[in-house]
């Protein structure tokens, strides 16, 4: 088991604030773009390199057998996953989900995860609570190396565990007494590659079970991005299906490089607010964009006819720039 660890921390999902504990480090980030980074300790957590913004490889498994964790106050004992595998959800369903839930969160940054047979060598392991209760947990634990420099620190294990007594079910039907399966493992994956609450609802790692959006939200891509970098946009759903995705040519914008993206006037250089969706009409031809926090409104959106948007790529940065005429009036 890897227990080369001196940290760990617990985070209660889709739970009620106040049911957190309050001895919790305080938070990173107090939500301004739909974010929140984990902090431990005072320091921000991440797979790979303990920096900002690089990528990194992270191996996954499912518990095949009983494990304890002594050090983590949530997930400590682990039971294999087929305890979550019923009549309801076969067992080669779950792991398909599984596979899509960190799809999801690999086509968004730059991250990959591939699985592992071996739960004892994996950086994510997967399985049933122990001792069932709530609904769904994650427990990350960092390296502490004080050669490393201040902010900043590798996670080393995660876990992420499910209630076994509770129903569980693929797809939403509108019954939020009984959660989704891949959107709560998205959830939990998030946590364990180093995110936090931003807030109770409007995006994936909102503390509220939703059946709203099954995607990443802007405050996702926002954080994921934060820590990982940007994805590649190609990756092959977890499911099975391939998605034909064109070729992204020198010129050419993908969605996701839209939406989240800082909005920055004309005139300067101060941000005006961030991407929040696409308007397309039914030929498919982008006819305007949606903007949050524009001109200091807050959270009310405004729309802005797409001829009024220009765009470029930041090469030093590493990210679509976005500036539209700060002075025209907004619909």
């Amino acid at each position: 088991m890897r227990t080369n660890t001196n940290s760990r921390l617990a985070i209660r999902t889709f739970a009620i604030v106040a049911l957190l504990l309050p001895t919790l480090p305080l938070l990173a980030n107090d939500g301004e773009d739909g974010y929140r980074l984990l902090e431990l300790d005072g320091y921000k957590v991440k797979w790979g390199e303990p920096q900002l913004g690089v990528g990194a490889s992270v191996s996954y498994a499912f518990a095949d057998e009983t494990l304890r964790f002594d050090d983590a106050r949530n997930c400590r004992d682990l039971e294999p996953i087929r305890a979550l595998s019923g009549q309801d959800i076969p067992k080669e369903v779950l792991i398909r989900e599984t596979a899509s839930a960190f799809a999801v969160w690999e086509r968004a940054a730059g991250l990959s995860f591939h699985r592992v047979s071996n739960a004892r060598d994996a950086d994510i392991v997967i399985g049933a609570q122990g001792k069932p209760r709530g609904r769904a947990f994650a427990n990350v634990s960092y390296a502490s190396d004080p050669e490393v420099g201040a902010g900043v620190r590798a996670i080393e294990q995660a876990q992420v565990c499910l209630n076994p007594e509770h129903q569980w079910k693929v797809g939403f039907d509108g019954n939020k007494d009984v959660y989704d399966i891949r959107y709560t493992l998205i959830h939990e994956i998030g946590h364990a590659i180093g995110l936090d609450h931003p807030g109770p609802s409007g995006q994936v790692m909102g503390f509220r079970y939703t059946e709203s959006f099954a995607e990443l939200q802007p405050g996702d891509l926002y954080g994921v991005r934060r820590l990982y970098g940007r994805g590649t946009d190609d990756v092959v759903p977890g499911d099975g299906f391939d998605t034909l995705l064109a070729e992204k040519a020198t010129d050419a914008f993908h969605a996701n490089d839209f939406i989240g993206s800082s909005v920055i006037s004309t005139t300067g250089e101060d941000k005006i607010g961030s991407i929040r969706n696409l308007i397309i009409d039914p030929n498919g031809t982008i006819v305007a964009v949606v903007i949050g926090g524009f001109l200091g409104i807050g959270e009310k959106e405004i729309a802005l006819p797409w001829d009024r948007v220009e765009m470029a790529w930041d090469a030093d940065k590493d990210e679509t720039v976005i500036r539209v005429d700060a002075d025209e009036d907004a619909s």
